[in-house]
């Protein structure tokens, strides 16, 4: 059983507990599996010996693969009743084989962020939040102005902050690696995107 101290308290409890047992606070650090060292659970890599740290299962993409599957794959139950009437069951009906009406395809939006859970990877170092990702430019078109909005909340769900990134001249079916920088004095427990807009 790996133990970690509590940050705010110091007392020692199972690195795998949702909350400090003493003082009640949101357990935020693992253990390094490597050389046992307290690390952040958002953390990309141990800060000790480098080694690279295990992404939560929602951030792999297998997983979202196996939702799809499953989502596609439930029956749905069919809601069509017979509208014909007793009198004309044992009259001949003359049968009418339906065109199909083809489907319109939806043009994908101008902008899209990319890759893992809403393409974006957010990281609080105590005195800012830092949320990272990539956004495509779907069109074929150059994109003068591209901005990117995160608002930010803490575990009780009030929003404390926002963060922001911008640039300029997106390439046609280009990608942007952003990074979106807001300020809080308290703790960001998530984020959520609220803007993505653009310029041609």
């Amino acid at each position: 059983m790996a133990e970690i101290k509590c940050p705010n308290c110091g007392n020692e409890f199972d690195s795998k507990a949702k909350k400090c047992p003493s003082c009640g606070s949101k357990n935020r650090l693992t253990v390094c599996k490597v050389c046992g060292t307290q690390v952040a659970k958002n953390a990309k890599r141990c800060p000790k010996c480098g080694a690279k740290m295990p992404k939560p299962i929602y951030k792999k993409w297998w997983f979202w693969v196996i939702i799809v599957i499953i989502l596609f794959t439930i029956p749905f139950p069919s809601k069509e009743t017979s509208t014909t009437p007793e009198s004309a069951v044992d009259e001949p009906i003359a049968t009418v084989t339906p065109k199909p009406t083809p489907t319109p395809t939806e043009a994908p939006p101008v902008l899209e962020l990319v890759g893992g859970i809403e393409g974006t990877e957010g990281v609080w170092d105590g005195y800012g939040m830092h949320v990272t990702g990539k956004v495509k430019n779907n069109s074929n078109q150059n994109l003068s102005y591209v901005e990117i909005r995160f608002s930010l909340y803490d575990e009780q769900g009030n929003m404390i902050g926002s963060a922001l990134a911008n640039e300029f001249n997106i390439d046609a079916n280009g990608v942007w690696s952003f990074d979106a920088i807001g300020t809080s004095r308290t703790p960001v427990d998530t984020y959520k995107c609220v803007e993505l807009n653009y310029r041609y």
